[in-house]
């Protein structure tokens, strides 16, 4: 609560700067990168907005860990192609944050993030900020915070659910400091209220061609279950 809500990032840039100057942020949304599912948001992802992932569950009432690691990966590799867009927009001293807000309960289930395994995903793991709370709405709270510093390219947060009234606050404060925020959910859980999108991930096995080389999984596995049209 107390660290500046103005100009980190571009107080690092220049650090004669201070921090006066309010994170850029560029007007239009940031894209996939797959002109198929681009089609369909022909003005990118809503920057200052709340977008829901989750995967798809693989039982009728339950979902594996297996299904949870593909909405994260999903949303991580959302949350890598809004930094790069940013750092390309502020020049190459720019060195966007990225927040990771989830309860201990998951943490507990799923254990600690892999530094390995973001880099693997295209993030620099030394520009993560994770906070585990002890309870969900706590979460909540650290999430919110993060949304309303304005000091962070997206925050990424991961619950078994969101209701209606905690959702909305998050949407808020996306939209009040255009910082958008990716909730991975419970696969199995009630989708969430008042999010710009809403995203089914489905995980597949890894599959080769005839040389023997893994192959990313196809178009299929991806399904985009809402959006909201402005």
């Amino acid at each position: 609560r107390h660290a500046p809500r103005r100009g980190l990032w571009a107080a690092e840039a220049d650090p004669s700067r201070g921090h006066s100057t309010a994170l850029p942020r560029p007007e239009q949304g940031w894209r996939l990168g797959c002109a198929a599912v681009d089609a369909l948001l022909p003005a990118g992802f809503e920057a200052g907005a709340l977008h829901e992932v989750k995967g798809d569950p693989s039982a009728a009432e339950g979902a594996s860990a297996a299904d949870w690691m593909a909405g994260f990966g999903f949303a991580v590799r959302l949350a890598v192609r809004r930094i790069d867009g940013l750092a390309a927009e502020g020049g190459a001293a720019s060195r966007p944050w990225l927040l990771w807000c989830w309860p201990r309960s998951l943490s507990l289930e799923f254990g600690s993030p892999m530094m390995g395994g973001f880099l693997r995903l295209g993030l620099d793991a030394s520009r993560l900020i994770v906070v585990e709370t002890a309870r969900a709405s706590e979460a909540l709270n650290a999430i919110e915070e993060g949304l309303k510093a304005q000091s962070l390219a997206v925050v990424i947060g991961a619950l078994d659910e969101a209701d209606l009234t905690p959702a909305r606050r998050l949407s808020i404060a996306a939209g009040e400091t255009a910082t958008p925020c990716l909730l991975v959910t419970h696969p199995a859980s009630e989708p969430a209220a008042a999010t710009a999108t809403r995203w089914r991930v489905q995980r597949q096995p890894r599959r080769s061609d005839h040389a023997g080389a893994s192959r990313a999984p196809s178009l299929q596995d991806l399904a985009l279950r809402r959006i909201r049209w402005c």
